[in-house]
């Protein structure tokens, strides 16, 4: 009975060595698992976190986007504006050209309108020698010559064949 006795204390003992391993087992076990389910919960929190910012990436990349689209508007506009600038310069440059050509015939009409005047006035005084006759009356800038009325224009036409004859009589 000794022996089964000690084999009894023995087997106790060995069970409750054995009791006790498992119990570590089964707290560390309920830890670890404890452990994985905050990990688990951890790992949720960031996935939501990181799709928040996920979407705010997406939306700051959506901005950007919108910034570059508008800064190349920006740059085709400024390249639009140069040529309008340059088309400008060059419309300037050609009126003050215009201007200056309009100047220089204003100033060459003056000068024939001076010599025609001057002609007529020479015409009109050599044809009132050579015919001692009045000179024609002008009215409103036309001449009156036997109840026909010439524009000016003729009357150029006329004075310069007159004027070369003139000239030919100077001549001899």
């Amino acid at each position: 009975m000794l022996k089964k006795s000690l084999d009894f204390d023995e087997l106790n003992s060995k069970y409750k060595k054995e009791k006790s391993f498992f119990e570590l087992e089964l707290n560390s076990a309920k830890s670890l698992s404890q452990t994985n389910l905050d990990a688990v919960q951890n790992l949720k929190t960031c996935k939501t976190s990181l799709e928040d910012e996920v979407k705010v990436l997406q939306t700051k990349l959506t901005t950007s986007v919108k910034k570059l689209q508008e800064m190349e508007n920006l740059n085709y506009n400024q390249e639009k504006l140069q040529k309008f600038e340059m088309e400008l310069v060059q419309s300037k440059n050609e009126i003050k050209f215009l201007k200056n050509t309009v100047r220089l015939e204003c100033e060459e009409r003056m000068e024939l309108l001076s010599k025609l005047e001057f002609f007529k006035k020479n015409h009109h005084t050599q044809k009132s020698l050579e015919t001692n006759t009045t000179t024609p009356q002008l009215t409103n800038g036309f001449a009156k010559s036997a109840d026909v009325y010439s524009r000016p224009s003729s009357a150029l036409n006329n004075l310069k064949v007159n004027n070369s004859a003139l000239k030919n009589k100077l001549k001899k």
